[in-house]
């Protein structure tokens, strides 16, 4: 009787043992699995740019002279303009955070364009996660217009840049190559609001960008299929929007959910 006990007691505890090293196997393969998931995502593409439209429902301003703008152009078909510490320009930033280009299409009236501090946001503080971009088309009877190209500078109160956004997508809005097919008619009214990336506000604030609310931003920006305008752009605070997720955080997690699913019921077959 003694020796049946001890074979049971050795026969379960071996098929326990069993169990442990087959889920400590399982454990093994989804680690290898993550690896590999690890390795495909860091050498595919971004699954979106530096600044991220995050709504395609309008955020309401209160108009031009009340909002901080910060560039307003106008031309058609085209229109490109910039506004940094030291200049006005075309779209782009050279190396230093200087404008390029013709200034031609660029807007200098009364509180139409001029760099902004991040204090002109509003009270209570701006970091990486709550700034924000407003793009404000002013096309007639609403009609559409392609936003070409969106980047920020951010300077330091002496005008040292700080750090450069890289470019701009909307398809995690559900929006192809940022081609609004419909805008908010009104100037400085209402308009599509933007913001950095998760890898964007990371390196922003690591370069010290919301270190202080003295900081500077600047502003470059393209469109086509221009017939109105003008285009205005003014900084907001991000309200409490939800952030899409990206293909690559769904596709971890699923594999996440899928190894989960498989040891619980290995151990509840055993």
């Amino acid at each position: 009787m003694a020796r049946h006990l001890l074979q049971t007691s050795r026969a379960q505890s071996i098929g326990e043992l069993s169990r442990a090293l087959e889920d400590k196997e399982t454990m093994k393969r989804l680690v290898g699995l993550g690896s590999v998931l690890g390795v495909a995502l860091a050498l595919a593409p971004a699954a979106h740019a530096s600044l991220v439209l995050q709504s395609l429902v309008p955020l309401t301003g209160t108009g031009l002279g009340t909002e901080p703008t910060i560039l307003t152009i106008q031309n058609s078909p085209t229109e490109t303009g910039c506004v940094s510490f030291s200049n006005l320009g075309a779209t782009g930033f050279s190396a230093s955070g200087a404008c390029t280009g013709s200034s031609a299409d660029v807007k200098t009236g009364a509180s139409q364009t001029s760099t902004q501090p991040l204090s002109a946001i509003g009270t209570g503080g701006i970091n990486a996660s709550n700034f924000g971009v407003v793009f404000n088309a002013d096309q007639p009877a609403g009609g559409g217009i392609t936003l070409t190209s969106l980047n920020v500078s951010f300077y330091t109160s002496t005008g040292t840049l700080l750090f450069q956004s890289g470019a701009v997508s909307c398809t995690a809005a559900g929006l192809t190559n940022c081609a609004f097919p419909t805008t908010v008619s009104g100037i400085g009214g209402a308009g599509y609001l933007f913001k950095l990336d998760a890898a964007q506000q990371a390196a922003a604030t690591a370069a010290g960008v919301f270190n202080t609310q003295t900081t500077i931003v600047g502003l470059s920006a393209s469109t086509s299929n221009a017939s109105g305008g003008p285009e205005t752009f003014f900084l907001a605070r991000v309200p409490g929007i939800s952030s899409v997720p990206e293909p690559a955080s769904m596709l971890l997690m699923g594999a996440g959910l899928i190894g989960l699913a498989l040891v619980r019921k290995r151990r509840s077959v055993n």
